[in-house]
């Protein structure tokens, strides 16, 4: 599975060098794990803060149920004050659809949106909101309340996966769908995980939902 999301990531690195940041980073199992619920997860997880993240079809509400987590998925605007305290997060485990600031629009997007898909813009990292680190022994360490699963199978994957269930029409963000605006959408992900690891949040990768979690390793590491 590496392998397969290697080659695929050489090709996102031909298509969107220089229009999104993109530094590279390692990904690597982890040593010891522990299982909830028959999944594997890495240690120190608890169920109650295991969000799952991800772009449209890449398997959320299949690792949720299989989690026994909470059914309804959640919207949630990195860019918007307090996130980290959005109603949407009273019930974990869940998926999260994500909206995300990007450069040129004063609102945040999803990656499916029209704007996003018409209008392709990097994202605008600097308005990413993180949460504040601990100051004091009994204050909330709102920085690591949550664990966030992102789920990121090759993009090959996604689109068959996505086209299959074009077919039933289930899921009208399956419209129009081409190779090329489900890679986009990873990358972004990609992005986005890469961004949050740097900032101190708890962030791992899995790359199908059967798969093992990756702990990423970023030469970054420690410089923010």
């Amino acid at each position: 599975m590496l392998k397969l999301y290697k080659k695929s990531k050489k090709t996102l690195l031909n298509r969107y060098e220089g229009e999104i940041l993109l530094i590279a980073i390692g990904l690597h199992p982890y040593q010891n794990i522990q299982e909830i619920k028959g999944i594997p997860f890495p240690p120190g997880v608890r169920f109650q803060q295991i969000l799952i993240l991800g772009p449209p079809g890449v398997g959320k509400s299949t690792q949720i149920r299989r989690l026994g987590g909470w059914i309804e998925e959640g919207h949630l605007d990195l860019a918007g004050p307090f996130w980290w305290r959005s109603k949407a997060l009273a019930f974990i485990p869940r998926e999260l659809h994500l909206y995300l600031p990007f450069q040129g629009s004063q609102e945040s997007l999803s990656v499916y949106s029209r704007e996003a898909l018409s209008s392709p813009a990097p994202l605008d990292f600097p308005r990413i909101r993180i949460p504040p680190r601990r100051d004091t022994f009994f204050a909330m360490d709102w920085l690591q309340k949550y664990v966030f699963e992102f789920l990121l199978p090759p993009p090959d994957t996604v689109f068959a996966m996505r086209t299959e269930r074009r077919e039933r029409h289930t899921h009208p963000v399956d419209d129009d769908l081409t190779l090329e605006q489900v890679t986009r959408q990873l990358l972004i992900f990609w992005n986005v995980a890469k961004h949050l690891h740097r900032c101190g949040m708890l962030v791992y990768i899995r790359t199908g939902c059967h798969e093992p979690p990756l702990e990423i390793i970023d030469s970054m590491d420690g410089a923010i």
